[in-house]
């Protein structure tokens, strides 16, 4: 590499001199040729061009050019059948972040404009270093590429002034075979094949090392001022917003770590451009750590972006002379939604039985613009849970009779218009046991969630109201199993202790709650679903439309009270 002002001078007119009098298409041999600057460097050596359209001169001028532009610049007048490159280092200076990256026996076929039909890498090797020391090795086999654009991808290296709006494609698709790392925390990863398909991106002004440079800085972002907090925000959002990748998926993974295995049959990203509305699944997980195994058949998530987060950021602190209070829910991501399917944990130390699994787990988020959800729902289904005999909490349920529960819940809340919060459904379900489903309406939400600071959320709450409140409750087998156990012993039959708990369910009801109407039809379902269990109904609603707030249910004395604002009905089936 030479100094800039020499090169400047003289040495990029080398090139462009090269390359006005191309020569007639050529084999073309070059020992060595090392690109780029001492931050970021291509080492090329054993070169061989058949059918070249630039000549020997033209292509050892490409080291004297200075920077990747004019490098890309003129790779875009190369055209050759087959380009063979011995080796390729590569040397990317990030911070205190060295790597090093070594190709060898390259070879690429069909050159048209510096775009390659085909290229195949025989081997290859990485290195990792900070502060000059290793922190980091790995190795992989061969790989395939399709569709290269050799100079479009050292264009993106260098600074530009028209970074331009699209995205074009840098690779069509990328194989890599039996790749091995071992990361600097030690233990191995081995991967047996990844495959990328439809890398695009676009010139960032700054370049794209300079870019990552920036990223790795390690800032405190509190205490950075007003101008680096809008710079650094702004890359951050053109950072994302100039790459895309149409799908990623990586096959056979495994990470070796001290006593803890983890095998991954797949990981696979199939997504939209600017990372909106990606899928990403991984397939097969398993995890052996001590004398625990727990396995997953998969993990799915869909549709999350942060790119509402980036655009909150760049609202907040993009303008450095006016930094603008918005609410918290403007920074939140699109979520979108995450299914997790087949899940068990087996203790291998207590002869490999289950300790916990379930059938499935479904996350479902309705923001698709960031912020404060519109609707939220989460479920689980067939969850199995051993019950343990030693466990002292667990003695309630041994004593019942169980050794083993298969739990379902959902949690489901939709905002409404107008600021209320419909709680859609929060149920529990256990066969054998009972099934529990609650739901509800609550007024003046809209506040609270639109709070520009913690304290004025705080205030807000007092501004809640509830307006509406339904239960369902069926017994599925647990108060017949708790009259038997009380029976045992007692000389009473199980049907004479549930007359006497529903006896003294009515007095203990009756003092608390009082005599109104309200009151009384609560008491008299509740008695009778002790005396005969099957399916308690109770529904409560205010009778004003506003509901019920804070300040009005602090003035409350007595449950009695309460029954004159809401209007109550409750039956048993």
């Amino acid at each position: 590499m030479f100094h800039h002002s020499i090169r400047k001078a003289g040495l990029g007119a080398v090139l462009l001199v090269a390359l006005a009098f191309p020569a007639a298409a050529q084999t073309v041999v070059v020992d060595r040729l090392t690109l780029g600057s001492a931050a970021s460097s291509i080492v090329l050596k054993d070169l061989t061009i058949e059918n070249s359209s630039l000549g020997a001169d033209a292509v050892r001028a490409l080291g004297a050019a200075g920077d990747y532009r004019a490098v890309a610049d003129a790779l875009r007048r190369l055209d050759a059948s087959v380009l063979r490159i011995g080796s390729i280092e590569t040397n990317e200076q990030v911070g205190k972040e060295r790597s090093t990256t070594v190709l060898e026996n390259v070879e690429f076929r069909n050159v048209k404009a510096g775009r390659a039909a085909t290229a195949a890498v025989a081997k290859g090797r990485f290195v990792q270093f900070r502060d000059g020391d290793p922190v980091g090795t790995g190795a992989f086999g061969r790989m395939s590429i399709r569709d290269a654009d050799i100079a479009y991808g050292l264009s993106l290296q260098a600074p530009t002034d028209a970074p331009g709006r699209d995205l074009r494609l840098v690779y069509g698709a990328i194989e890599i075979a039996a790749v091995e790392m071992e990361p600097e925390d030690g233990g191995k990863i081995t991967v047996d094949r990844v495959n990328v398909a439809d890398l695009r991106a676009r010139p960032m002004p700054k370049g794209w090392i300079a870019a990552a440079e920036d990223f790795a800085a390690g800032e405190d972002f509190e205490n950075l001022s007003p101008q680096r907090k809008a710079a650094l925000v702004k890359d951050l959002d053109l950072f994302f917003s100039s790459i895309s990748v149409g799908s990623l998926e990586a096959t056979g993974l495994r990470f070796v770590v001290a006593d803890e295995t983890v095998v991954i049959g797949r990981i696979a990203f199939t997504g939209a451009a600017q990372a909106r509305g990606p899928a990403f699944v991984i397939e097969n997980f398993s995890q052996i750590d001590g004398a625990q195994k727990s396995r997953i058949a998969s993990i799915r998530f869909s549709d999350w972006s942060i790119d509402p987060l980036l655009k909150g950021l760049v609202e907040a602190f993009g303008n450095p002379a006016a930094p603008k209070d918005v609410p918290l829910t403007r920074l939140l991501p699109s979520f979108g939604g995450m299914q997790i399917r087949d899940f068990s944990v087996v203790g291998l130390a207590a002869g490999g039985a289950d300790s916990a699994a379930f059938k499935a787990f479904d996350l479902r988020i309705d923001n698709p613009n960031g912020g404060i959800p519109r609707g939220l729902r989460i479920a689980t289904d067939g969850l199995a849970v051993t019950v343990d005999p030693k466990d002292p909490d667990a003695a309630p349920l041994v004593a019942l009779g169980y050794d083993r529960l298969d739990v379902s819940m959902a949690f489901e809340l939709a905002m409404r218009d107008g600021g209320d919060l419909e709680v859609k459904e929060l149920s529990f379900s256990a066969p054998g046991l009972c099934d529990i489903r609650l739901t509800g309406l609550f007024g003046n939400v809209g506040p609270v969630l639109d709070a520009k600071t913690s304290d004025a959320a705080m205030m807000s709450l007092f501004g809640l109201t509830a307006k509406r409140v339904d239960l369902v409750v069926t017994d599925r087998g647990l108060g017949n199993r708790a009259a038997a156990m009380e029976a045992k012993g007692s000389g009473k039959t199980a049907e004479q202790i549930r007359r006497e708990a529903g006896g003294m369910a009515a007095l203990a009801m009756t003092t608390t709650l009082g005599s109104s109407p309200g009151a009384k039809a609560i008491t008299a379902a509740a008695v009778k679903f002790v005396q005969a269990p099957g399916r308690l109904s109770v529904s409560a609603r205010t009778k004003s439309p506003q509901g019920i707030g804070a300040a009005e249910a602090a003035l409350v004395s007595s449950p009695a009270d309460l029954f004159g604002l809401v209007d109550v009905q409750a039956s048993v089936d």
